[in-house]
């Protein structure tokens, strides 16, 4: 099986959890509110992966009209993260993952996912 899909989105790195007053912690709701979206696209976009138990090699590509390198794009890892979250499959199935981020005039994401054989 192999899969992909191209987001015109602009991907939010994961922001480190806040702490609530009553000493709780969690994600900001703007944050919340765009993983929610970004999972219901990917479910739509994807749906051979939804509730997938097959091993996957996953590769994201994230376009932003910013420098991959300037602080405003994001780390890899946060932007892998939030994507990790919004598979429509549990991301413990991921066996290998490729993040690339590159410059582009309009933000986007392509993912490319595959069932790989171990």
């Amino acid at each position: 099986m192999r899969v992909s899909c191209t987001l015109y989105i602009s991907l939010r790195p994961m922001p480190r959890p806040r702490v609530n007053p009553r000493g709780g912690t969690g994600y900001p709701y703007s944050y919340q509110r765009h993983l929610k979206v970004l999972r219901e696209q990917l479910s739509q976009a994807l749906p051979a992966l939804v509730g997938c138990t097959a091993p996957l090699r996953v590769v994201v590509v994230v376009y932003k009209p910013l420098h991959p390198t300037s602080k405003g794009y994001g780390d890899a890892d946060n932007l892998a993260k939030t994507v990790l979250d919004a598979l429509p499959c549990d991301d413990r199935v991921v066996v290998s993952l490729e993040l690339h981020k590159r410059k582009a005039p309009t933000p986007y994401l392509s993912i490319f996912a595959e069932e790989v054989l171990l």
